[in-house]
């Protein structure tokens, strides 16, 4: 999770230049301000893990939902590749090799959507398999 923190520095750092060049200080604190509720809900819903860990140094572990981790990671998987294939795609046109960004851009949106969806997965899975081992 702390890996997570230089990804605000590294990457989104210049998109933020950008943004206040386009809409002012003011849409770039607003829509800062609104982009952290995910990930405040997400902490919200690992609370739980999260206190658990911290009181015996172990984390909780799911017993139940196999098949739907399994899933959730396959997904995962399929997301990252299909990223990696879109950053293979973005180099090639960049060499001139390719000329359309079509399959580029389909690659990032359905890499995204599996991504996004997987996540989601894996933290509705983890959230009921709380609720169950309780």
């Amino acid at each position: 999770m702390s890996a997570l923190a230089a990804v605000g520095r590294v990457y989104v750092g210049p998109l933020a230049g950008w943004f206040v060049e386009l809409h002012g200080w003011a849409w770039f604190y607003l829509f800062s301000v609104a982009i952290s509720f995910p990930g405040l809900g997400l902490l919200l819903l690992c609370r739980a893990t999260l206190t658990v860990t911290q009181q015996t140094g172990e984390f909780l572990r799911r017993g139940h939902f196999s098949a739907g981790y399994r899933l959730a990671q396959r997904l995962l998987a399929a997301g990252g590749a299909l990223w990696a294939g879109a950053l293979v795609l973005l180099l090639a046109k960049a060499a001139g090799w390719v000329t359309t960004g079509t399959m580029m851009n389909l690659c990032w949106e359905i890499g995204a959507l599996l991504l996004t969806v997987s996540i989601l997965m894996g933290c509705i899975l983890d959230y009921r398999a709380m609720k169950r081992s309780r």
